[in-house]
C-alpha cells in the first residue's frame, strides 16, 4: 500500500509544528497501527480534511490500512456533505468536532478519537462492491454541487509520486509548508511527495496576510514553496523577497496560468538568487501532475510561458479535430497526455465504486 515505505525513516521528521513540537515517522506508525485495528479494510471513508496534524495523519493511516479515501475540504456546506453521504453511504467519515455537525443526525457512531478528530461508523450495513484498483477519490473542483470525483489507483499514485520525487530531486531533507488544501490535487500532490520520500511538512492553515503564517514560515524554513497563480499575486504584493528570504532550494507554480508579469518578476529574482523556479502543468485526473519546466533566463523575454516537458514515464502530443496526430511544428491542436498516472474514470455514487477505467491516454481539452 501507498506509504508502505515510511518505515525506513522512522527518525526522520515527517511534520514541524514548532521548535518543540515535532512528529517523527514513528509517531505516525504507532497512530496508523491503531487505525488498522479499527477501520475495516477496503472500506470508503471520508476524510473531511483541512491541514491539520490530525487531517494529515488520519489520511496516511487510512491509505496504509488499504481504505479508499474520499477527500473533501473542511469548508464544506452541510447540505452537499449530506448529499454526498446519501450518495456515496461512506463506512467511516473522519473528521474535526467542528464539522461533527454537518452529519446527518442518527446516521453514524462514535469509533475512535485522535486529538480534535473523530472517526465514525456508518450504521448501515453496505452492500455495494468497490474495485480491487481504487484508491482515492478527489472532487475536479473547489465547489462540489452534483458529487463528481475522480477514481485514483495505487498505480496512478505511485507512478505520479515518483516522477515528481525524480524531476525535483526531493531528498529526505527537503520541507514543504502548506498553502493548499489536501482536498485539491496540488496540495495532495506535495504531501505525497515529500513524505514519500522521506521529507517532512509543516502543517499551515493560515493565509499569506496572516503573521502567524510568517512566524511559521520564519521557524520551519522550508525548503521549498509551492502554490497557485492567485498566491504568487498576494506574494507580489507582499514582497517576492519576503518569501525568498530564507533560500529556499526551489519553488513551484501550477494550478493555472500565471501573469506574465508576476512571473517575470518571481522568475528573476530567483535566477538572481540562485532558486530554482518549476513551471508545471497538471490535471486531477493525472494523478495530478503531467509536465514541467525548470525556468532559465531566456524565458524572461518569451511572448508565452511553456507548460515545459512531459513528467518521466509520461509522453505529450497534438491532436488535430479529427484525432489524426500532428507532426508538423507550429500547427494548433489538442493535447493529448500518455501515461501510467491517467485516472480510472469518475465516480457520481457508490454504484460507480466497483469498475476501473485503466485508460492510456487523457484528452486535456
Amino acid at each position: 500500500m501507498f506509504f508502505d515505505n515510511i518505515h525506513k525513516f522512522k527518525n526522520n521528521v515527517a511534520f514541524f509544528l514548532d521548535h518543540s513540537n515535532k512528529v517523527y515517522f514513528s509517531d505516525i506508525l504507532n497512530i496508523s497501527n491503531k487505525f488498522q485495528k479499527i477501520v475495516n479494510r477496503r472500506s470508503l471513508t471520508i476524510l473531511i480534511a483541512d491541514n491539520s496534524l490530525e487531517s494529515l495523519c488520519g489520511y496516511i493511516s487510512l491509505l496504509r490500512s488499504n481504505n479508499v479515501v474520499m477527500l473533501l475540504d473542511s469548508s464544506i456546506k452541510d447540505k452537499d456533505l449530506q448529499f454526498i453521504i446519501n450518495k456515496f453511504l461512506p463506512k467511516f467519515v473522519f473528521c474535526s468536532r467542528a464539522n461533527l455537525k454537518k452529519l446527518p443526525k442518527d446516521y453514524f457512531n462514535l469509533e475512535h478519537t485522535f486529538q480534535n478528530y473523530s472517526l465514525m461508523k456508518s450504521k448501515k450495513e453496505n452492500l455495494y462492491k468497490i474495485n480491487d484498483q481504487l484508491m482515492i477519490l478527489i472532487s475536479t473542483s473547489g465547489s462540489i454541487g452534483e458529487p463528481k470525483f475522480v477514481k485514483l489507483s495505487l498505480n496512478n499514485i505511485m507512478v505520479n509520486t515518483q516522477s515528481i520525487i525524480s524531476y525535483l530531486s526531493l531528498k529526505s531533507f527537503d520541507r514543504a509548508i502548506t498553502t493548499m488544501p489536501l482536498s485539491y490535487s496540488y496540495g495532495f500532490s506535495i504531501i505525497n511527495t515529500h513524505l514519500y520520500c522521506g521529507g517532512s511538512i509543516v502543517p499551515n492553515n493560515f493565509s499569506l496576510v496572516d503573521r502567524n503564517f510568517w512566524e511559521l514560515y520564519s521557524k520551519s524554513k522550508p525548503t521549498n514553496i509551492n502554490g497557485v497563480p492567485f498566491f504568487y499575486e498576494m506574494i507580489n504584493k507582499i514582497g517576492v523577497e519576503k518569501i525568498l528570504k530564507h533560500k529556499p532550494r526551489f519553488i513551484t507554480q501550477a494550478g493555472g496560468k500565471i501573469k506574465k508579469e508576476i512571473f517575470r518578476k518571481i522568475a528573476s529574482k530567483c535566477l538572481e538568487n540562485k532558486i530554482s523556479f518549476y513551471l508545471m502543468y497538471g490535471q486531477t485526473e493525472a494523478g495530478p501532475r503531467i509536465s514541467y519546466h525548470k525556468v532559465k533566463k531566456s524565458d524572461l523575454n518569451e511572448p508565452n510561458i511553456t507548460i515545459g516537458k512531459p513528467i518521466p514515464e509520461g509522453k505529450l502530443f497534438l491532436r488535430d479535430n479529427n484525432n489524426l496526430l500532428i507532426k508538423n511544428k507550429n500547427v494548433k491542436g489538442n493535447i493529448i497526455y500518455e501515461g501510467k498516472n491517467i485516472f480510472g474514470g469518475y465516480a457520481k455514487s457508490c454504484l460507480d465504486l466497483s469498475s476501473f477505467d485503466n485508460k492510456t491516454e487523457l484528452k486535456t481539452g
